[in-house]
Formats: structure tokens, C-alpha cells, sequence
């Protein structure tokens, strides 16, 4: 009776998981339709440089930064990839952090998509800059802002809220070596600097429960949706000075 139990769980466990990778896969389509939605273009905004997670891509950037510089970029990239490859003690926390990248992404566009472009950062501005998103306005074409992420540990998180709080007060805000903007609906590759920066947190459960309960469709939001957005811009509300 105890072992035919113990299988019960351990087969709904399983199915569980199963469930919520399926979930993670959709969310995937998802940003990636958003990305090819970007790279095809609009009346309102052309073709954008973004790869299929809706990522800004480097390439395009070699007549504004020269040849060999972006693949300095490009190979600063691959070794940070590689080493954290090799430490498995960070994989799943690279895995969260991912899924909570996407997941913004998506909502972001959901919720704003008709006045703002939402997309993710380029790898190297990730890496090195540590900037997870960038918000442009469709009107006037300039970046509006920049996101960073942190996990909701109340430790943690007061640390990144006041990193960032000191990067806008000392620094001016944060840079992106691979930026773009829009000028008459075209985007112009160029470095920002002096962009604001904010904070963004959710915890792992509240992460892996926004992709369970979300509609994963450009149009359709579900309520888990709506309580996550309330709460990002309660978030940056918080964090305007």
C-alpha cells in the first residue's frame, strides 16, 4: 500500500513537471512570435535586429562598432556561457532567471505593446551591463528605460534595489553598447548611456505559477497576467525618484 502510494506520487510529480515544461516550451513560442512580429515589421515600426527569444542581436551592430570589436563581444559572450555551463550548482537558478526574463517579456507586450517596444537585451548588455530588457516609446523612438531582475529573497533583493538606486543617483543611469532607437519608425543601432534602470523581482514560485495560469496568445491575458503586471508597475512606481 505504502509503495503503490509512494509510485501514485511519484508519477503526479512527473506529470507535474511534464505539464510545466510544456508551459515553459509555449511561453517560448510565445516571445518568439512577439520576436518574429519585431523582425517582419509594421507600418508604425520597421524590421527590427532581434533574434527569435526577442533577443537584440549583435551582428547588425559591426557598421557601428567595427568588425572585430563585436566579435570580441561575441567571444566575451561564449566564455561566460561556457563557464557557467560548468558550474552545475547554477543551472537551475539560470533556468529561473530565464523563464522570469521571458515571462516579462511577453506580459510587457501584452500591456504596452501598442505604445512601447519591450524587447530583451543583447547578450553582452546582459552579461556585462546588467540589463535584462529595454522599453523604446513608438512616438518619439528613444529608450524609456532599462530592467534588471532579482529573485524576491527580501535579502537579495534590498541589495539589487539598492545597486541600481545608486547606479541611477551616481552613475546616471545604465549604458547599452548594443541599443537601438527610432527615427521616422526605423531603427537606428547606436550606443545609450544615461538610461534609468529599474528593478524588477518575483519569486521562483510566483514565476512557475505566472506561466502555469497565463494564456500564452499575443491577444488573450488571463488574471494571473493582470496581477503580475499590477505588481511590475507598482514595482517601477516604487523606484521613480
Amino acid at each position: 500500500m505504502i509503495m503503490k502510494s509512494f509510485e501514485s506520487f511519484l508519477t503526479e510529480e512527473r506529470l507535474e513537471r511534464l505539464n510545466f515544461e510544456t508551459k515553459v516550451k509555449r511561453l517560448n513560442g510565445l516571445v518568439s512570435q512577439m520576436g518574429e512580429g519585431y523582425r517582419k515589421g509594421s507600418e508604425r515600426v520597421k524590421r527590427l535586429p532581434v533574434d527569435s527569444s526577442c533577443r537584440i542581436m549583435m551582428e547588425p551592430f559591426r557598421q557601428v562598432h567595427g568588425e572585430e570589436e563585436v566579435k570580441a563581444d561575441i567571444d566575451y559572450v561564449k566564455d561566460r556561457e561556457r563557464k557557467w555551463q560548468e558550474e552545475d550548482h547554477e543551472r537551475e537558478q539560470e533556468s529561473i532567471g530565464e523563464q522570469f526574463e521571458l515571462l516579462k517579456t511577453a506580459i510587457f507586450n501584452k500591456y504596452l505593446g501598442e505604445r512601447f517596444i519591450v524587447v530583451r537585451s543583447s547578450f553582452y548588455d546582459d552579461y556585462k551591463n546588467g540589463v535584462d530588457n529595454v522599453m523604446v516609446d513608438i512616438q518619439n523612438g528613444n529608450v524609456v528605460c532599462a530592467f534588471d531582475e532579482v529573485g524576491d529573497d527580501s535579502f537579495f533583493k534590498k541589495l539589487k534595489e539598492e545597486k541600481v538606486s545608486a547606479k541611477n543617483l551616481e552613475e546616471g543611469g545604465s549604458s547599452l553598447k548594443y541599443g537601438i532607437k527610432l527615427k521616422d519608425g526605423h531603427p537606428v543601432a547606436t550606443r545609450l548611456q544615461n538610461l534609468p534602470i529599474f528593478c524588477l523581482s518575483l519569486s521562483a514560485d510566483k514565476i512557475r505559477e505566472g506561466i502555469q495560469e497565463m494564456e500564452f496568445s499575443v491577444n488573450k491575458k488571463s488574471s494571473a497576467e493582470d496581477k503580475m503586471f499590477e505588481v511590475f508597475m507598482e514595482e517601477l512606481k516604487s523606484q521613480v525618484i
